[in-house]
């Protein structure tokens, strides 16, 4: 800002044409020609260094709501995250060992017939649902813990 005060840059223009006179009817065009500069004798580079600091300011800003775009990014990946691990984690603890041995069981109750077709079929059904709900729980949070590495700036 100091460099915008000292320094000056003045403006020059060149112009040029023809110029007719009304009051001559049968004379020709008179070419005129012009220089025209600048001599800021009283603003000693203010007009510079006002838009330089606009600029500053307005870099500042964009700085700002970046770092603040980026915090809340942070914020909501860690949510997101920390959702979907915890959710994995109390749906495998609650069925880690359950379903493998429900199925087990409508097996061998169906080989032994105490146990209908439609009975082995919804126990596939609903053990098949829960590996699908296991895998988008895992998918989710693997996509989480990207989005955040992302938002951490790790893959620039």
């Amino acid at each position: 800002m100091d460099a915008a005060r000292r320094s000056w840059i003045p403006v020059l223009e060149f112009s040029g044409g023809a110029q007719r006179n009304a009051a001559d009817v049968g004379g020709g065009a008179h070419l005129v020609a012009g220089i025209s500069f600048e001599l800021p004798l009283l603003s000693r580079g203010q007009g510079l260094s006002a838009i330089a600091a606009a600029a500053q300011r307005a870099a500042q800003a964009r700085l700002g709501a970046a770092q603040t775009a980026t915090k809340i990014a942070i914020w909501r990946a860690e949510a997101e995250l920390t959702a979907a691990g915890a959710e994995l984690q109390r749906l495998g603890a609650a069925s880690s060992g359950r379903a493998m041995r429900i199925e087990r069981a409508a097996q061998i109750g169906y080989r032994e017939g105490t146990e209908s077709l439609d009975g082995l079929l919804d126990v596939g059904r609903v053990s098949t649902a829960l590996a699908r709900r296991l895998l988008q729980l895992s998918l989710a949070a693997k996509l989480a813990e990207v989005a955040l590495r992302a938002a951490r700036g790790e893959f620039e």
